[in-house]
């Protein structure tokens, strides 16, 4: 699922990823910490096992991963502004209980 986001609603730091690369897994992890969003290529292959990482494709055994796949997903991670870390765990604690009321 991709989620389109207006160039100029985009956070300056996930602007210099390149949409249209494609990234080998360590440089992908590499973009991702250098846009300010700590992330490790052994990180990206746990999330690609579970799951819940950012797409990617295969080239050879050589995992790929687009500039746009890479943005919206970490989009996706992260959290709506918080003014304390009291509303983060507010908020975390009350999508908790959505998913186990399912």
């Amino acid at each position: 699922m991709m989620i389109s986001i207006p160039d100029g609603n985009l956070p300056p730091a996930l602007r210099q990823i390149d949409p249209n690369a494609l990234f080998p897994r360590g440089d992908a992890a590499e973009a991702l910490t250098k846009a300010g969003l700590p992330c490790s290529p052994k990180t990206l292959a746990t999330l690609a096992c579970r799951g819940n990482g950012p797409p990617y494709s295969r080239f050879g055994r050589v995992s790929v991963y687009r500039g746009e796949d890479l943005v919206s997903w970490a989009i996706r991670r992260m959290s709506r502004p918080a003014r304390t870390a009291c509303e983060h765990k507010a908020r975390a604690g009350s999508q908790l209980q959505s998913i186990e009321a399912r």
